[in-house]
């Protein structure tokens, strides 16, 4: 889940840093700490980018909140 390509979308760990600023209210570095991302503005980037999917895409809607109410 941490590994990460340029140019691919890894929605399983974006959709896990999402979650973890959304319902820990984790640190933008300590959630880069925990998946070697070595700048915090990386981390701001992929959660927007998550909450516009989120926004977009009715499936992905769906599946976060499937996982909000599993974890919740």
């Amino acid at each position: 889940m941490c590994g990460i390509k340029r140019g691919e979308t890894n929605e399983a760990r974006n959709s896990v840093i999402f979650l973890a600023r959304r319902l820990r209210r984790n640190s933008l570095k300590a959630i880069g700490k925990e998946f070697n991302i070595p700048s915090y503005s990386s981390v701001s980037t992929i959660i927007e980018r998550m909450k516009t999917n989120i926004e977009r895409n009715k499936k992905l809607k769906h599946h976060v909140e499937k996982l909000v109410s599993e974890i919740n």
